[in-house]
């Protein structure tokens, strides 16, 4: 299993604390590779990743021949606190003999009622089309590029390259669960050694080579090892709260990963504040010094009441001015993608249109950043259980429980929103609290929400809305990343993240507390 997918639903699913029916009814199928994967953290076991190779038969009429299947399972248990979650995210993509591909399924289990979508891959004229299915609703998507490899095109060129002793080798490949995204992977050789591989209760010892494995989608390098003949037999990703490692063992092995996890990852996540910060939750502008303790510092969004200035290459100013948004455009106002329903944020669901009923219609005299803080204290007073039993539930299974965390106060003041008809996105990054998870002074990864609204003067602003708050917002946070959030538990947005976990300081170097003076709302008590 090389393609990006494998390693992208490993990762996703430690950022945001992932089985699967075939994605086309095709008869005899035969097993021609199955592999499995103890996944561990930090040392301790957390999962496994199960990859499995079939070979099939195209039904009469079709005119496919050949078929191959590749499926990739990652399950793991994680701890949030004290609370232990189990995840499943699944993958399957069917192609032709020939590297055609003809479709593929996505399946994500994260807490809540699983998300599942299809994609079936058509020619649209001389391009890739792809004819996607989510949440009962259907769409066309047309890809960036021709030019990328389905999974066993992957593995049959890397293979290749391989026994041709190749010291450097790159290949594109469809990330599916990206969000359809092209990626490009390079892989460099960086020596060969001997390991030892386990099966059962056999320990052998097996000459490898040693790869630096990079791409343009993952914030955070990997090192693989191959057998002689292309095995995957070990991918390392180091992170900054330990390094995650898929290892080859055999099933028993595997499943006992999964089934002995005890591994916490929310606590130890957290980023210690430097110093205190009094009365966070009414302050209106913070300024910010954010370090890497190792490596660069990507580029951090200035969007929201957020604005960032590079110091050095691993040093940022942030400012965070919570009276303020965001210059938008009307095609972003306009933008399909920040008003749709998908699978989380699912606006168009009977449970969100009912809420938005009880909250009552908008008054058209009303500011629309009036209405979107109604929306927003209406969430807050709507999920009663707060708890972090959920690593990601939809809008609507929140909306049903009426529990969740900062994800599904998230996703379910996006989805009310967008069947108001005020575009959304959801945004990610860290918060202060005074105290969280036994832990005092610290920042936590954390969830909300920016509304697209247009401003009294003309034109159109981002405005930050955080549903767990007793106000609108306020400036003791920092925004890492934004997205519609199209790829659900495994959107880019997560992974883009990845590399400052662990890895980040954060100090505060300027401040004041005045309170803003905010455009009174009218009550929208939960009912």
């Amino acid at each position: 299993m090389r393609c990006i997918g494998f390693r992208r639903l490993q990762l996703a699913i430690i950022s945001v604390v992932v089985l699967l029916a075939p994605a086309t009814a095709r008869a005899d199928w035969s097993v021609i590779e199955n592999r499995w994967y103890s996944l561990s953290l930090g040392g301790a076991t957390c999962g496994f990743a199960h990859g499995v190779i079939e070979k099939g038969i195209d039904t009469p009429g079709e005119k496919n021949g050949d078929l191959l299947r590749t499926t990739t399972q990652t399950r793991l248990k994680l701890g949030r606190g004290a609370t232990m979650v189990a995840i499943e995210i699944e993958s399957s993509f069917v192609e032709t003999a020939r590297g055609e591909p003809v479709s593929a399924t996505m399946r994500q289990a994260t807490g809540g009622p699983e998300n599942r979508t299809t994609y079936a891959f058509v020619r649209d004229g001389s391009a890739w089309a792809v004819d996607v299915v989510e949440g009962g609703k259907s769409r066309r998507e047309k890809l960036s590029s021709d030019e990328w490899l389905t999974p066993q095109s992957v593995e049959r060129f890397v293979l290749e390259r391989l026994k041709a002793s190749a010291k450097e080798i790159t290949y594109r490949s469809l990330d599916l669960e990206g969000g359809l995204r092209v990626a490009s992977t390079t892989m460099t050789k960086s020596g060969d050694e001997t390991t030892v591989l386990t099966t059962g209760t056999e320990h052998r010892e097996i000459p490898v080579s040693v790869w630096a494995v990079r791409n343009d989608i993952m914030p955070v390098p990997s090192t693989e090892r191959y057998s002689t003949d292309g095995e995957l037999v070990e991918n390392v990703t180091k992170l900054g709260i330990g390094e995650i490692v898929s290892r080859l063992v055999d099933e028993k092995t595997a499943k006992a990963a999964f089934a002995g996890s005890s591994v916490e990852v929310l606590v130890r996540s957290f980023v210690p504040a430097k110093r205190r910060i009094s009365g966070a939750r009414e302050r209106d502008r913070l300024v910010f010094s954010v370090k890497t303790l190792e490596g660069e510092l990507p580029e951090l969004p200035s969007a929201g009441a957020q604005r960032v200035r590079r110091v050095g290459p691993g040093e940022l100013e942030v400012e965070v001015d919570a009276r303020r948004g965001s210059d938008a455009t009307k095609a972003d106002f306009e933008d399909s993608k920040y008003r749709a329903s998908s699978a989380l944020i699912d606006s168009d669901s009977k449970e969100v249109r009912d809420l938005l009923a009880k909250v009552g219609p908008r008054d058209p005299n009303e500011e629309v950043r009036v209405r979107a803080d109604d929306l927003r204290r209406f969430v807050g007073n709507w999920i009663t259980n707060k708890n972090l039993a959920s690593a990601f539930a939809s809008a609507s299974e929140a909306a049903r429980s009426r529990g969740g965390d900062c994800s599904e106060h998230g996703v379910l003041l996006a989805a009310l929103l967008r069947a108001d008809g005020i575009p959304s996105r959801i945004a990610s990054g860290l918060v202060y609290a005074d105290e969280f998870g036994g832990q005092k002074n610290v920042w936590g990864w954390h969830v909300w929400t920016q509304a697209c609204i247009e401003k009294r003067g003309g034109g159109y602003e981002w405005l930050d809305v955080d549903a767990t708050l007793p106000t609108r917002f306020d400036a003791a946070h920092v925004l890492t990343g934004v997205s519609e959030l199209a790829g659900g538990a495994t959107d880019p947005m997560w992974t883009a993240s990845l590399g400052l976990i662990g890895n980040i300081s954060i100090d505060v170097t300027e401040g004041d507390t005045q309170h803003s003076s905010e455009p009174r709302a009218r009550p929208a008590k939960a009912r």
